[in-house]
């Protein structure tokens, strides 16, 4: 194979990840095609939010003009009945894929959010929480507060069902209740404490209605979601923090005039398209129902945290391994090193974590923060018990220039860190 066409370390993981999540049988792991996504979503350069924007009405464009021709073809069964799904979910983690084959998964990744992958459905709310390692391990261990405190507004019920705390982040899961006919979408969703202080949320998803790919089956017209906020800024070991969930609702409105962007005929042009530029629209905006706010209070789990103060240099860069610290829901790794080049670049990390007896090498990562020079990574696993020898390793760096031409820098380790966890 010659050099210009071989795959890297990351490419090759993430393609024997594609195989794993779409091998037929009984032996396929739940939630593995969420937790490709999600690890897709969280290890490349996030895209701005006037991109998401344009994206977004883009593809609800695309959509509408799809389930626009399968009605005029009368088409029947599951592809009839699919519904729509909250793409401000979807999109809110659409990334920048920093490789060929990354934008190939993204785009794997959307088709199967559209398309009619088939797994098995289960009508429970929680299904969502356990579709992650970790928040299902805290669920299992009976560590998630159960709150059930609902507000209702113009018809539409807000339920703040349960939330989770330790010291590295904080997990809330609610529902949406509205009329059949209408969608609503949770904006400028905030989490504080007593003293106003802001956790930044990390990492989220939902489902509305039916979701063959998450597995699911709400009640026509609820929406589910999860959402995971930072908590490194808790001081101390608090018995319990006293919180607050705010959030905007707004009702989803899809486009009405998409001009240029039709789906096209199915046969296939005869020479390749000229490139254009096709100026996308921002998605309308719905009316506000109003603002929900809920005070909660939820028992608050320390932290195991481990100073390693390890250095290793590779490829130039010097990057030190500061400190891990683990908690039931996540081991995270903070990381430090100086942007390796003097052009302004966003950069990210491939990592990988093994524990002591773990049956797996943990790939599935998010990234908490990537702005140079501190890079956290947080993996939402089960490894709180677990000591001895741990591994992390940084098996490839990956920068998006910032300014033009965007180009792309690939640096590669490893970057190999040992320590014990007693």
């Amino acid at each position: 194979m010659s050099k210009e066409y071989e795959l890297t370390e990351q490419d090759r993981m993430l393609l024997e990840e594609i195989e794993e999540s779409l091998a037929d049988g009984e032996g396929r792991e739940e939630g593995a095609l969420h937790g490709l996504g999600v690890r897709l979503a969280s290890t490349v350069p996030r895209a701005d939010d006037a991109f998401r924007e344009r994206l977004a009405s883009r593809l609800v464009a695309r959509m509408q003009q799809r389930t626009a021709h399968e009605a005029d073809e009368e088409v029947t069964g599951r592809r009839g009945a699919r519904r729509w799904f909250p793409l401000g979910r979807l999109l809110a983690q659409i990334p920048s894929p920093a490789t060929g084959l990354g934008w190939a998964v993204t785009a794997l990744i959307l088709c199967l959010f559209f398309g009619t992958v088939t797994y098995a459905v289960v009508p429970a709310v929680s299904r969502l929480f356990q579709l992650e390692d970790g928040l299902q391990h805290v669920e299992q261990a009976d560590l998630v507060q159960e709150l059930d405190l609902s507000q209702t507004m113009h018809g539409v019920t807000v339920t703040l069902e349960r939330a989770y705390a330790d010291a590295n982040r904080i997990v809330v899961d609610y529902t949406v209740k509205h009329p059949d006919d209408q969608r609503y979408e949770a904006s400028r969703l905030t989490l504080t404490d007593a003293d106003g202080n802001v956790f930044p949320r990390t990492v989220g998803w939902g489902a509305s209605g039916r979701s063959d790919l998450f597995g699911i089956e709400l009640p026509e017209g609820e929406g589910n979601y999860v959402n995971s906020f930072d908590a490194a800024s808790v001081k101390g070991a608090p018995a319990e923090l006293d919180l607050r969930l705010a959030m905007e609702l707004r009702e989803f409105v899809l486009p009405t005039d998409t001009p240029g962007t039709s789906v096209g005929s199915s046969s296939a042009p005869a020479e390749p398209a000229e490139p254009m530029v096709v100026e996308l629209e921002p998605m309308p905006q719905g009316d506000v129902v109003g603002t929900f706010a809920f005070d909660f209070s939820v028992p608050f789990i320390p932290g195991r945290v481990v100073e390693v103060d390890q250095t290793v240099e590779t490829a130039g860069v010097a990057m030190r391994l500061e400190r891990v610290v683990v908690t039931p829901s996540e081991a995270r790794a903070y990381l430090r090193f100086d942007p390796p080049t003097e052009v302004e670049t966003s950069w990210t990390s491939i990592v990988t974590l093994r524990a002591p007896d773990d049956r797996k090498t943990r790939g599935d990562f998010y990234a908490v923060a990537d702005d140079s020079p501190v890079h956290v990574y947080g993996f939402p696993a089960p490894l709180h018990e677990r000591q001895g020898e741990w591994t992390l390793k940084v098996t490839e760096l990956v920068g998006t220039e910032l300014v033009p031409p965007y180009e792309q820098v690939r640096l590669a380790g490893p970057w190999e860190f040992r320590f014990r966890v007693p």
